[in-house]
């Protein structure tokens, strides 16, 4: 009788094996054609350079300026969709390759910024307190722009 119930006992604690996990992890921005790590760094290539302005004015020079839906795929979409473009062009966010664009770029190269997180002004970090400043997300465009950083500190 004992090892009747031993055997049951054993039956529940058998090991299972657990289904595998994946995460998505995703950047976005306001503007498909934005770069959603910087918005300065047309051409994607991690630094903020005279080539990032002259993507946005070689583009207006080819007749690509205004709204760009409709006109260019985002850069995000390059080898999936035929006429991807293959750097970002809009700047500022606005869905539109305008002369603001070139201009924001060479705003941000004369004001010494620099690329990545750690270049954002002490004004803009994050706050001490989890939560504080805490924004609500528009999503009513289907995207929305999120900054943030992984603290490996401990």
């Amino acid at each position: 009788m004992q090892s009747r119930q031993k055997a049951k006992f054993l039956k529940r604690l058998r090991i299972e094996t657990l289904e595998s996990r994946s995460m998505l992890a995703s950047l976005t921005g306001e503007s498909p054609w934005q770069n959603p790590l910087d918005g300065a760094d047309l051409n994607c290539d991690g630094a903020l350079s005279a080539a990032d302005a002259l993507v946005a004015i070689n583009a207006i020079n080819v007749g690509v300026s205004g709204d760009l839906q409709g006109k260019v795929a985002p850069a995000a979409l390059l080898g999936r969709v035929e006429g991807a473009a293959s750097d970002y062009f809009d700047a500022d966010g606005d869905g539109q390759l305008t002369a603001i664009d070139p201009l924001m770029v060479i705003n941000a190269i004369n004001s010494g910024r620099s690329f990545g997180w750690w270049g954002v002004p002490a004004e803009d970090a994050q706050p001490e307190v989890v939560g504080s400043g805490a924004q609500s997300l528009d999503l009513s465009r289907g995207f929305a722009k999120v900054r943030s950083a992984i603290n490996v500190d401990g």
